[in-house]
């Protein structure tokens, strides 16, 4: 059995375009983000899944635009097209301020993602390896 330690939650970010409709909100509600089109992560992404679970389970019909399996591919396509993506805050905060990317305010707390550091229990650690696993827990 691993040993798993939550590190941090890590916030994830609805974007579009800075032209995007959305994009002048105060606040995306969940309504209305009905028929969007979506710039999806690979099936296998945890937080695709969760998006996918609230959409369905508020009854909210969405479209799949694109399905890539790499965050610089989605910003790209988000950047200049219709479509809106969910992706971790780390990777667009570069985007964002520069206005490349607006990040929609939106949020629902069945929507997050909690970074984790799991370990062996049988797995010898290095020194370097120990505090580098002590340096991630205290800057959570």
């Amino acid at each position: 059995m691993l040993n798993i330690t939550t590190i941090r939650e890590e916030p994830l970010v609805l974007i579009a375009s800075p032209y995007h409709p959305l994009s002048g909100l105060e606040k995306v509600e969940l309504d209305q983000l009905k028929e969007m089109e979506w710039i999806m992560p690979e099936e296998s992404c945890n937080y695709r899944t969760m998006l996918e679970k609230v959409l369905r389970a508020n009854g909210i019909p969405f479209r799949i635009g694109l399905e890539l399996g790499n965050p610089e591919a989605i910003k790209r396509c988000v950047m200049t097209g219709p479509g809106i993506s969910l992706l971790p805050k780390m990777v667009v905060e570069e985007e964002i301020c520069r206005g490349d990317l607006a990040a929609l305010p939106f949020a629902h707390p069945d929507i997050r993602l909690d970074l984790q550091m799991m370990i062996h229990p049988k797995k010898w650690i290095s020194h370097s390896l120990l505090e580098f696993m002590n340096m991630l827990k205290r800057s959570s």
